[in-house]
């Protein structure tokens, strides 16, 4: 609730949405599905959010997966969201 600490939240998850498209080289964006328009950019920044959730909650309790599935699967992840609009 506190408005100071909501604004930085906002510019860290901004600031790693742009990173991954500006990071990225065509070909690596293309291999996601990944085309830098408002709407990916939209769907990219809510699985940024799924991915700091699982991560989170899998550092508490890894539930069977080991650091390379749960990498593969967020990154999977990432492709099949993207691939709904």
């Amino acid at each position: 609730g506190n408005e100071d600490m909501r604004e930085i939240y906002e510019e860290a998850r901004s600031a790693l949405t742009d990173r991954i498209f500006e990071s990225s080289t065509p070909e690596e964006l293309a291999e996601y599905g990944l085309v830098d328009t408002p709407a990916v950019r939209l769907m990219v920044r809510g699985w940024s959010a799924l991915t700091e959730e699982v991560v989170l909650s899998w550092i508490d309790d890894p539930r069977g997966l080991d650091r390379e599935q749960l990498l593969s699967a967020l990154a999977l992840s990432l492709s099949a969201i993207v691939g709904c609009i």
